[in-house]
């Protein structure tokens, strides 16, 4: 009986204990920009905020220089725009979409003088270019293109362009880039794409699904945001994927990531949500019911997200204090991770955060409540933590990670071992 009841225990907290840990973000709308969608945002290195609008005859690039408490339009006026981005010279490129309405032609657009003038650079007769990445090492800017697929190249800052890869697909909807170099591109039906040699070579990584955004964390963590609303993620540079849960039947169209590590997904349909602990759990932070197209996070910490046919909304007060030491960040909660892989045989990763030095005690028990193995028993100091598990000789089953700190905080994860 009392084994029964320390299970049950155990699958409570280990439900409930995310939902300790949501918060909430207070908003204000800063522009609506009337019949058109917010699709695209961006910030350069002055703190100036650029948006995309697409549809209606509020189309073309719009900036802020307040904060986004003010907005003006800087140029591309009646051109429907799918992507921005800038780079380390602080020019800005647009892709833009075809208008049969008002007879114009898709392509990239480039400015050189923060957005008061704009030329075309390329990619007119491929289709709309929907999504940009920018390799921070090289400098080579990419371009991803839908409904007709293909990733484009160019090495000297969009004055030629080249196909590299993925011609195949029906689209490319979203684009990353790591550390390493390395590309990564959501896709229509191919799921997530990767190339390891700057775009010359592709391998096909998350089944046969849609992807339509993309992020990577300071960890290296991969993000995926799925047509039908799951969010899948993947440690290992994309090799394996795990779905760590599907927040809402609409898609996931939209990530940000600020210096803390608090990670910000907007979807169709259903707002903002928000995770703390590397992607495992998630709350909804506002916005219900709103198509969320687009999210940035300005120097000065605020969060702004770009909707449908509703504008630009920005939260009223600063997402996190802004990092003085970026090299070291302080959790601002107690969590403890889903491990990694999850199934796994016979080592798996075992993470959890402190935002204070604690006396820490992290146990594996089976499921009739037996202890397994103490991983962790002694004072860790304020950080993140990471543990491997190695079953052993342990049989196939669910096992039971449970974190307890001398703080009184207490959190159980479920582990399935398979063999």
């Amino acid at each position: 009986m009392k084994r029964s009841i320390w299970i049950s225990l155990c699958f409570f907290v280990a439900y409930i204990t995310p939902l300790l840990y949501s918060q909430t973000i207070n908003w204000v709308q800063t522009n609506r920009f009337p019949g058109g969608r917010v699709r695209c945002m961006v910030v350069n290195s002055s703190g100036h905020i650029f948006a995309g609008v697409y549809g209606g005859g509020n189309s073309g690039v719009y900036c802020s220089t307040d904060n986004g408490t003010s907005w003006s339009q800087v140029g591309l006026q009646k051109r429907y725009v799918n992507a921005l981005a800038v780079n380390s010279s602080g020019y800005i490129f647009a892709g833009t979409d075809t208008s049969i309405f008002f007879n114009l032609c898709g392509g990239i657009r480039r400015s050189t003088d923060n957005g008061k003038t704009w030329e075309l650079v390329g990619l007119t007769s491929t289709g709309p270019v929907y999504t940009f990445a920018i390799n921070k090492g090289s400098g080579h800017l990419f371009a991803g293109t839908y409904p007709a697929g293909g990733v484009y190249r160019s090495v000297n800052n969009s004055r030629t362009w080249e196909l590299v890869g993925l011609s195949y697909t029906d689209g490319v909807y979203a684009l990353a880039i790591n550390s390493n170099g390395h590309i990564f591109a959501g896709t229509d039906f191919y799921g997530v794409c990767r190339s390891t040699d700057n775009g010359t070579e592709w391998t096909q990584l998350l089944g046969y699904g849609t992807i339509l955004s993309l992020a990577i964390n300071s960890n290296g963590y991969i993000f995926a945001g799925s047509e039908g609303g799951s969010i899948y993620r993947s440690v290992d540079n994309g090799e394996t994927w795990t779905r760590v849960i599907t927040l809402t039947n609409n898609a996931i169209l939209a990530w940000a990531i600020n210096g803390g590590g608090r990670i910000f997904a907007g979807a169709r349909g259903g707002g903002v949500y928000c995770s703390t602990d590397n992607g495992t759990s998630w709350s909804q932070i506002g916005l219900q019911n709103k198509t969320v197209n687009t999210l940035a996070i300005n120097s000065n910490g605020y969060l702004f997200a770009g909707t449908d046919s509703n504008g630009v909304f920005k939260s009223t007060g600063p997402i996190t204090a802004i990092n003085r030491n970026p090299t070291f960040l302080i959790p601002v909660e107690y969590v403890l991770t889903l491990n990694y892989p999850n199934p796994f045989n016979p080592s798996t990763t075992i993470e959890f955060q402190l935002p204070q030095r604690s006396v820490v005690n992290l146990t594996v028990y089976n499921m009739i409540g037996q202890k397994v193995e103490t991983l962790v028993d002694e004072v860790r100091e304020a950080g993140y933590h990471r543990v491997v598990w190695n079953a052993g000789v342990l049989p196939s089953g669910i096992y039971l990670c449970r974190l307890e700190t001398s703080s009184g905080f207490r959190a159980v994860r479920k582990m399935l071992l398979v063999k």
